[in-house]
């Protein structure tokens, strides 16, 4: 469906491009005699209204305006205000820039150890894999209900005498890592 503004625009084109009346009337879907007629406005003062109150309270959006406006449609409000192209300011969102740093390649065993928890088909199970990042070696899967700090502590200390002590630890920061309230 085709706004009344744009068939009066089409029909526009038309006159200027050198068609007749009657055809460019039945060319863009209106009559004559609405195409002819200069588009009137019912209220000219509730425009000048409109856009004093919205520079007045830049914040508020038509809604509100149209509220501060006892007895004026909400659709007159809202056709005004995209014709005067009013709008609310938009705050731009920053974003945090998080520097990465490049990752050198690893170049032997025992250099990086990634620790990860997992779950067991959704089952109150969780899974502690910790995985040697050159070998791809899998130092330990150990599975329990729950993984208490210490439990972790002692597993690791357990691996630090059987693999020997990693240059770094690798995680994922997920929600395994963090105390339950």
């Amino acid at each position: 469906m085709v706004s009344p503004g744009a068939k009066r625009a089409a029909f526009n084109l038309l006159r200027k491009k050198g068609c007749s009346i009657r055809l460019s009337s039945r060319m863009a879907g209106i009559s004559r005699n609405t195409a002819k007629r200069p588009v009137q406005e019912r209220r000219p003062h509730l425009r000048e209204e409109i856009v004093l109150l919205a520079e007045r309270f830049p914040s508020y959006g038509y809604r509100r305006i149209g509220a501060l406006m006892p007895g004026v449609n909400h659709k007159s409000v809202h056709r005004i205000w995209k014709d005067e192209g009013l709008s609310q300011l938009v705050r731009k969102v920053r974003k945090v820039v998080v520097q990465k740093h490049p990752q050198k390649p690893l170049s032997k065993p025992n250099e990086v150890w990634s620790i990860d928890f997992c779950t067991a088909n959704n089952r109150p199970m969780r899974i502690l894999a910790v995985l040697d990042g050159y070998t791809r070696y899998g130092l330990t899967l150990k599975s329990s209900p729950s993984f208490r700090a210490c439990d972790l502590v002692e597993e690791l200390k357990w691996l630090f005498l059987v693999s020997g002590k990693p240059q770094a630890v690798r995680t994922d920061n997920g929600p395994g890592w963090f105390p339950v309230k």
